[in-house]
Formats: C-alpha cells, sequence, structure tokens
C-alpha cells in the first residue's frame, strides 16, 4: 500500500524541482574608439608585405652600379652586407635625424643643410671604390668617403691610412668600443673656411688634396666627437672640445690647437646651471681653448696611462649617464702617480679658482 502511494506521489510530480529557464546571450561590448583603432592596425600590419631588405632595398641606379661590381658576382659576404646597409640608411635618413645614420652636409649662406644621400652620390661611391672596412673591438666597421666632388681611391688613401691607425688607438686610449658600424667622412673642396665637424658618425672635412701634420689633428679630433653622447648630461664646451682636443693631442702629440690659440685664460664653469655660449661664438671658442689647455696639461703631467684611465671613467656606456662633467676633476685626483696628488690638486686649481693663471705673452712676430 505505502509503495502504490509512493509510485502515485513520484508520478503526479511530488519532489521534483521547477524547469530551468534558457540563459539569454549574452551581447558583445561595443569597442571603444581606441580599440577599434588598435584592431585596425594589427589587421593592416597581418597583411602588409615584408620590407623590402639587402640589394633590393637600394635605389634601382645604385642597385644596378652594385651588380657591375666583381664582387658582387658570387653573393655578398657581411662586410659587403654592411656597405649596402650603410647605403641604405644614407638613404632614408631625411634631414639628418638619426645622428648615427650617414647623410650629407651642405653650408647653405652660413648655415648647415643636412640631406639623405641621393642616388648619383651613391654610385659615385660603388663606381670609384672610395671605401673599406676597419677591425674594432665590436666588429668590422665601414668607412665610406663622399663628396659633391669626384673623388678617387688614391686621393681619400692618405685619410683611410689615417683611420685604420688611429681609431683603434682611439678605442684603446678611451676604454670604450666605438659606437656605431659606419664612419662617413664627407670631403668638401674649394675656399672654405676652416670647415671641420662631426655628427654622430658623420665627420665633415675641408680638404685640399694633402694630410698635413695640422689637419692630421683636426680630423683626428672630430673622429673623436663620435663619443660625445657618452660624456656626462651636463658637458658643457670646455670638456667636449677640450676632450676632442685631447684625444687628439695624446694621439698625435700636438698641444697647439685652434681652440688653445682661442683660449682667454679664465677659469673653466663648473656650475651646470650657468648660461653655455652657442656654438661658433667667441665665448664658445675662448671656453673650448681653456678646457683644452687644462686636460692637455693633464695629460703631460700625469701621463699617457693615467690620462687614459681619467677619459675611460667620465665616458659611460649606460644609456642613463649619471656622471656629472665635475666628475673628471675627482678621476684625475684619483688617477694621480705617485707623488704627483699636490701637482693635480695645483693643475686644478689653477684651472678651477684662477690660482695661478696667467695668460701668456705674445711671442713677437719677426719683422
Amino acid at each position: 500500500m505505502l509503495s502504490a502511494l509512493a509510485l502515485l506521489g513520484a508520478a503526479c510530480g511530488g519532489g521534483s524541482s521547477a524547469p530551468t529557464a534558457t540563459a539569454s546571450p549574452t551581447a558583445t561590448p561595443e569597442l571603444t574608439l581606441e580599440q577599434r583603432y588598435k584592431r585596425d592596425i594589427e589587421a593592416a600590419a597581418s597583411v602588409k608585405p615584408p620590407p623590402v631588405t639587402g640589394i633590393d632595398a637600394l635605389q634601382p641606379e645604385v642597385r644596378e652600379a652594385v651588380m657591375r661590381q666583381p664582387w658582387a658576382q658570387d653573393g655578398f659576404d657581411d662586410r659587403e652586407k654592411l656597405l649596402m646597409d650603410f647605403l641604405i640608411e644614407a638613404a632614408e635618413n631625411f634631414v639628418g635625424v638619426r645622428m648615427d645614420w650617414p647623410y650629407v652636409t651642405r653650408l647653405e649662406k652660413d648655415r648647415l643643410v643636412q640631406t639623405p644621400f641621393d642616388a648619383a652620390r651613391e654610385v659615385r661611391i660603388v663606381e670609384s671604390g672610395v671605401y673599406d672596412f676597419v677591425k674594432l673591438q665590436k666588429g668590422t666597421v665601414v668607412v665610406v668617403f663622399s663628396s659633391d666632388n669626384p673623388l678617387t681611391r688614391q686621393e681619400v688613401e692618405p685619410l683611410l691610412t689615417a683611420v685604420r691607425y688611429y681609431l683603434p688607438r682611439m678605442e684603446q686610449f678611451l676604454g670604450h668600443e666605438y659606437r656605431t658600424n659606419y664612419l662617413h667622412i664627407q670631403l668638401a673642396f674649394g675656399d672654405l673656411p676652416d670647415i671641420s665637424l662631426e655628427r654622430g658618425s658623420n665627420v665633415f672635412l675641408g680638404w685640399e688634396g694633402k694630410l698635413d701634420r695640422a689637419l692630421e689633428f683636426v680630423f683626428v679630433h672630430e673622429m673623436s666627437h663620435s663619443y660625445l653622447p657618452l660624456l656626462p648630461w651636463d658637458a658643457r664646451p670646455w670638456l667636449r672640445e677640450g676632450m676632442a682636443d685631447l684625444i687628439a693631442g695624446a694621439l698625435t702629440g700636438e698641444r697647439v690647437t685652434g681652440y688653445t690659440q682661442s683660449a682667454s685664460y679664465k677659469p673653466i664653469v663648473t656650475a651646470s646651471d650657468q648660461f653655455s655660449p652657442s656654438s661658433f661664438s667667441r665665448q664658445y671658442f675662448e671656453e673650448s681653448g681653456n678646457g683644452s689647455l687644462f686636460l692637455l696639461e693633464m695629460l703631460d703631467l700625469i701621463g699617457y696611462d693615467a690620462m687614459s684611465k681619467v677619459v675611460a671613467g667620465i665616458h659611460q656606456d649606460s644609456q642613463s649617464r649619471t656622471r656629472r662633467m665635475t666628475d673628471i676633476l675627482d678621476l684625475m685626483r684619483k688617477n694621480a702617480p705617485p707623488g704627483k696628488a699636490a701637482d693635480v690638486d695645483a693643475l686644478i686649481d689653477k684651472w678651477t679658482k684662477g690660482t695661478g693663471l696667467v695668460k701668456p705673452t705674445p711671442t713677437p712676430k719677426p719683422r
């Protein structure tokens, strides 16, 4: 009887749960403007063809000039690829925005103008063979000469010999690797007002076809400016130009420079917040000359090896440079040879405080 009642209750729905409602689909949230923009960019990138590289990335006339060269007939080795990378980036470096890339500099109405390489310049480079490769600590550097005038390999050979000799020694003296894989040397002919400057991996040099002792110093000075980004963030002209004169002086033996002859014989400025003179102004040349004299005197006092340690210490490879320009004074004291600490302090006081700083009387010129 009980079993029958239980079966009857089950049949009538006793103890059963209520039917479950079916869940409605969740609506897709509308994308924000930023999200739609990101989606469209990613979609476009996914169908974009890969960038052209290597020989195919050269300008058509340049590519044809390369393929006519005997060394291009059996493929390209690493050095030849480096030359092509140079030519590709030189043609893309609009207004010199990439300082470590090559570009052309022109002097137009006392104003420097930077432009990319055009195809004609690159064809001349390839066909005249005015390039070579120098092995350094980090790897191989391609050295390329260019000009608005035709150049021959024979004309640039003296400068190329100087690069081979001085660039490895510059690395050794500074204690830091050369910063790029390129060195572009642009030669300017004609009646130029002692034109020489450096930007990134580009050296712009007034050239009369002869590398004398004075121009050799200027050339090394300008090449050493490639290390400028490693100097302290607050470096003033006395340290920037003085350091280049120091490096060139240490490597060539020269002590009289264009800057030293412009010196005002006033104490160097060590305050970071003090006004810094504009480039090419008289004050810029005077301050730079004071720094050159100071650093060259310190070189002669403590010697090549000790000064090399000072120079290595004031340059920093790190992106976040923490040194200040006055740190070079502590480095000088730290690396003073035995028995010369007092002399180092005296020389620092001379150029920072003016203690005993006297401008020498000019030697009368013979009649």
